[in-house]
């Protein structure tokens, strides 16, 4: 399929720019997503969390999309989920990702994901 040789990318410009319109000290702000380019974009960024989940998870999550999404709902996208996981995760691990534990309740994950911002906005 096509996303066997296209993936999303940052646009590095008007991610600066976004950036760039957020004030100081007027709290933490969220972009959530993976982009082919993130190493690229690595250093735009305090901290980057990695929500690590089973891929049985990863593929049961994609079932039930209600967003107009169909991405995952075949089985070559299925395989190539699979595929990239594994890999994603040692690249984000080896540029330096917190990696969280996103088989937690949601609260439990957002609670970790917060107090790692706190720490980080104390510095």
């Amino acid at each position: 399929g096509w996303w066997t040789s296209h993936n999303y990318i940052f646009e590095i410009d008007r991610l600066a720019k976004l950036i760039a319109t957020h004030e100081p000290g007027g709290g933490p702000v969220f972009v959530s997503g993976n982009a082919g380019n993130i190493a690229k974009a690595w250093d735009m960024f305090e901290t980057v969390f990695y929500l690590d989940i089973p891929s049985d998870l990863m593929l049961s999550r994609t079932k039930g999309l209600t967003n107009g999404e169909n991405f995952g709902q075949r089985v070559d996208d299925k395989k190539q989920l699979v595929g990239w996981a594994e890999p994603f995760k040692e690249e984000m691990v080896g540029l330096g990702a917190v990696v969280i534990d996103g088989t937690k309740p949601l609260a439990q994950v957002t609670a970790e994901i917060l107090a790692h911002a706190k720490k980080t906005a104390a510095k």
